[in-house]
This record gives C-alpha cells, sequence and structure tokens, in this order.
C-alpha cells in the first residue's frame, strides 16, 4: 500500500509537470489574444519591405522580452518574418555570381545564362539579428515540446566554475543559443551587454528550473549573469526571481527572501502607458508569493533562539502562512494539477508544526491534530507532506497517552497514521525527496526524527 501510494506521487509529479508546461503555453496565448498590437504588426508584414518598415518594432520586442515581457505567438511571427525576409533571396544569374567572385573586380553581364537566386542585401545590423534570433531561442518558442533537461547533474555550489554549454551536454541548438547570447553579453554598447546577460540568466534559469534547480552550472550562472546585468544597471524583476529561486533552493533563506522583496517591490511600481507590467504574469505572482512563504520558514527555523518564541516569530509564521495560501490559490487559478497546489499547500503543514512546537496552553496541543488534518486534506502524495505527517501524528499520539480523556480509539488512529506515513516516506526515491530542503524548513525539534527515517538521502 506505501510503495504504491509513491508510486502513484511520482507518477502524478510527472504528470504535473507535463501540465506546468500546458499552462504557460497556455498563457502564452491568452497573451496574445490580448497584445493587439503585435499582431496588427504580424498582419501588415507581407513582404521585404513591410518587413523592413517593422524592424524597430521587433528590435523592441526582443529587448521586451529580455526585460520579463513574454514572448507569444503573434510576437514571435513578428520576429521571424523580419528575420526570414532579412534572409530573402531575389533572382539572378550565375554570370553576375561568378562576376562578383572575379580576381579583377570587373563585372561582365553575360545573357543566356540560368537563372538562380542570389542572396538580398540584408537590412537588419547584426547586433539586431542577434538579439531576435537570442530572444525566440530564450522565450523556449523553439523548443515547447522539449519537457526534460539535457544537462547532467553537477557538483554542489562552489565546487565548479560556471559551465560551459558544451560541459553541461547540450544540444547544438542550444550551444548555437548559448553562442549568440554570450556575443550579446561581449557587446561594446552597455545597453546591449546588459540584454546579454539577462538573455544568459533566463536560459540558465529554464535549465535549471528542469533539472530540480541544481547549483553548479546552472543556478550558479543564474547568479552570476544576473549580478553582471545589475552592475549594468539592469535587473528587471524576472531576472530577481530567478535569483531569488536559485538561492531559495540552495539554502540562502536570508538573501533569497530579500532578493525576492526586492523583486515584490520592483513588481509593485507604477508602469507608464504601453509598458510592460511584470505583475499582470500569474506565473511570476506564483513564484514570488511561494517563495516569501518559504523564506519565512527558512528564516524561522535558521533564526530559533534556544525555544524562546518572540511575538515578531508569530508574526512571520503568519505572514509565511499568508504568503503560501496566496500562491496555492493562484496555482489553482492557473489550471494546476492537485498535484501542483499541493506543491505550495505541503509547505503550510510545517506552519502548523512551528504552532506545535510553540504551544505554551495547558489544554491539550491542538496544532498536531490540525497539521494531520492539513496533510489529508492534500490530495496528492508527496514526501515532504508525508514527512509531516509522520511528525504530527507521532506528536499527537504521545499527547493523546498524556491525556486521561483521551479514546482508545483516537490513539489507535493516530498511530496508524504515523505508520502508514513512515513506511510510505521511507518508500521515497532520495533523488525526489529534497531531503536537505527538506530539513531547512522543518522545525529544528524534528530534525533527527526525519534523518533517522532516510539517512541515506540527506548526501542525495
Amino acid at each position: 500500500e506505501a510503495l504504491q501510494a509513491v508510486n502513484t506521487g511520482i507518477s502524478d509529479q510527472k504528470r504535473e509537470t507535463i501540465n506546468d508546461e500546458g499552462v504557460r503555453l497556455r498563457e502564452s496565448l491568452q497573451f496574445a489574444a490580448a497584445d493587439d498590437e503585435s499582431i496588427r504588426i504580424a498582419r501588415d508584414i507581407l513582404n521585404r519591405a513591410s518587413a523592413e518598415s517593422h524592424v524597430d518594432d521587433a528590435v523592441r520586442l526582443a529587448k521586451g522580452h529580455f526585460a520579463g515581457d513574454l514572448l507569444n505567438n503573434s510576437s514571435v511571427q513578428v520576429l521571424r518574418s523580419v528575420l526570414e525576409y532579412d534572409s530573402e533571396t531575389v533572382p539572378g544569374t550565375a554570370a553576375f555570381v561568378a562576376a562578383l567572385d572575379a580576381p579583377d573586380g570587373n563585372i561582365s553581364l553575360e545573357t543566356g545564362e540560368p537563372e538562380q537566386q542570389v542572396a538580398a542585401t540584408g537590412f537588419l545590423q547584426p547586433t539586431e539579428r542577434l538579439l531576435m534570433e537570442a530572444a525566440i531561442g530564450v522565450s523556449g518558442a523553439a523548443q515547447l515540446e522539449s519537457l526534460q533537461s539535457q544537462l547532467r547533474k553537477l557538483t554542489p555550489r562552489g565546487d565548479a566554475s560556471p559551465a560551459s554549454g558544451t560541459e553541461l551536454n547540450l544540444p547544438k541548438e542550444k550551444i548555437d543559443l548559448l553562442e549568440k547570447l554570450e556575443q550579446l553579453a561581449d557587446h561594446d554598447d552597455d545597453a546591449i551587454e546588459a540584454l546579454g546577460y539577462a538573455g544568459l540568466a533566463m536560459f540558465y534559469y529554464q535549465e535549471a528550473n528542469a533539472d530540480n534547480l541544481r547549483w553548479s552550472g546552472l543556478c550558479e550562472n543564474v547568479d552570476e549573469y544576473t549580478l553582471s546585468a545589475r552592475k549594468k544597471n539592469f535587473e528587471p524583476p524576472h531576472l530577481m526571481l530567478y535569483r531569488a529561486e536559485c538561492l531559495r533552493k540552495y539554502g540562502e533563506a536570508e538573501e533569497s527572501h530579500a532578493q525576492f522583496q526586492a523583486a515584490l517591490e520592483a513588481m509593485s511600481e507604477e508602469v507608464g502607458p504601453g509598458e510592460f507590467d511584470p505583475w499582470v504574469v500569474p506565473a511570476y505572482r506564483q513564484m514570488l508569493h511561494h517563495g516569501l512563504g518559504t523564506t519565512q520558514l527558512a528564516m524561522i527555523a535558521e533564526n530559533g533562539d534556544g525555544g524562546k518564541i518572540s511575538s515578531v516569530m508569530h508574526e512571520q509564521i503568519g505572514e509565511a502562512e499568508r504568503q503560501l495560501d496566496l500562491a496555492s490559490r493562484i496555482r489553482d487559478i492557473r489550471g494546476a494539477t492537485d498535484m501542483g497546489i499541493a506543491y505550495t499547500k505541503e509547505n503550510i503543514g510545517f506552519i502548523y508544526l512551528y504552532r506545535g512546537v510553540w504551544y505554551i496552553g495547558t489544554d491539550s496541543n491542538p496544532h498536531w491534530k490540525q497539521a494531520l488534518d492539513h496533510t489529508k486534506s492534500i490530495d496528492a502524495t508527496l514526501a515532504w507532506n508525508l514527512a509531516v505527517r509522520y511528525i504530527a501524528a507521532k506528536e499527537l499520539e504521545k499527547a493523546l497517552h498524556e491525556d486521561p480523556d483521551a479514546k482508545s480509539g483516537e490513539i489507535e488512529d493516530a498511530r496508524s497514521a504515523k505508520d502508514v506515513a513512515r513506511r510510505a516516506f521511507m518508500h521515497w526515491p532520495c533523488d525526489s525527496m529534497d531531503m536537505r530542503e527538506l530539513l531547512k524548513l522543518m522545525p529544528n525539534e524534528f530534525d533527527d526524527d526525519i534523518r533517522r527515517l532516510r539517512p541515506e538521502c540527506e548526501a542525495a
């Protein structure tokens, strides 16, 4: 039974990965439907002349994507149309081509030669073409169907320098994209250089996100390139979120929380007419609220003061609960599966455990039962939810044994819930559990309980 529950949970996780990709695509289409300007431009590009007249619009769309604006079907069509017409061929003759290659440079047109296609002189500047090609590539428009990272697992943070595309075993199309982004980041113009750094941070975040936000060669590069863009006075909110996510996953709770707070402030700023508003992107808001809630929990665990509980800590735990509730509701509105919603809701279980530890009332501690009920309300099997259920049931069983009014059935139910959760947790694969982050969120009082169950997972 326990093994079947684990297998079901892992299958549900895979389905949620595919569903989340579908949600992202649907949101892109929704933005496309509302993007009247891009639709108008795309329809207006009918030939080479009209494409050339919209170069500034295409460059604006490309730059906007590096600043966090979403590319959708219409805006990608604009970029691709301009690129295609820039590379368009025109009628010519073989003799004309040969004459252009003549050593003396003399051109002599002969008649009767078979006609062939000759490349026209492009109207795009090299940097304009780089910006457009890189924007399309980093948007994922060319590989939406790819749901699995091609990356191999690397070493922990600080043990290796940022890896190149070849070191990461990336496919050729991604190596080509990396080269374009690196060219932009090596540009003489500071503004273009900053866009290149932003594109590199976006690229590596996509790869890191597909590989459980691993640090070395992935999130490490997100951190580096985001800070490089910041030095060029370019730090749009989505880069702050990506860096904060990487820091959160690595365990830098305070630095990550500060970065999430900076992103919140930046996203809350008023934007002018026609300017991109990052607040309208549901995925950004979901990431923001989830990050603020989980990093707040991690900071509470880090800053625990020998069991002394302050009113500030109660306020912090309440704020964490508010943020996580917002994130789970946004996931639901976006169309996440039950598993997707559980990714956020399972973190609220830690909050009940903290309140259970902090309880100083004379009556029976109500928080263990609340924590247990919360885990049962989540319609998905996840390792962290099982860990919270095990601790909650264990503490509830202990409290009931000390309660003279407790009924034997209540004690047996708690013991049964504890044993079922323990067996399922012990079957969960270490490589999909993230024990390290689990221990950073769990109240310190229970770390040893979790370690004893799966000591081999801490190094996974």
